[in-house]
């Protein structure tokens, strides 16, 4: 939401022509902090520790229910460490002896087909599930 709510008048503000030169500066050093705020803070690292943990614990039930086959399960339990490893991505840009590990683009393309192959596993469970209730049930012939 800070491209809609917060840049606009921010943008506004600096391209004002009765702006001065320390407005536009303020400008920039506020941009600055609402960037690294609401984008690498709550965006990016909060957003992908929630996706993280969302993750983790829907494989964890995923594999305790065998809703879907077990290799499903830990598929989805792998692209954890993604996460949290491609935390220091994140850490590196404000604290460079934290090396700049760059997984967060392949836990996002295994996170993805991940998905994918739950959407369809579940949808499958769930075409044979309709159809086991709505196939015919055997009548026994008379004797």
């Amino acid at each position: 939401l800070r491209w809609v709510l917060v840049v606009p008048p921010l943008a506004a503000t600096f391209v004002d022509p009765q702006s001065t030169a320390g407005t536009r500066e303020a400008v920039l050093v506020v941009f600055d902090a609402v960037h690294r705020f609401g984008g690498t803070v709550v965006g990016e690292m909060a957003g992908q520790l929630l996706l993280a943990g969302w993750t983790g614990l829907t494989a964890h039930q995923l594999w305790r229910t065998r809703a879907v086959p077990g290799w499903l399960a830990a598929a989805g339990a792998l692209t954890v460490p993604f996460w949290l490893v491609g935390q220091a991505e994140l850490l590196h840009a404000v604290a460079p002896a934290v090396p700049g590990i760059e997984v967060i683009p392949f836990a996002f393309i295994a996170w993805e087909v991940w998905l994918a192959a739950l959407g369809i596993a579940l949808a499958v469970r769930g075409w044979r599930a309709r159809r086991a209730r709505l196939s015919p049930i055997p009548i026994a012939a008379a004797p």
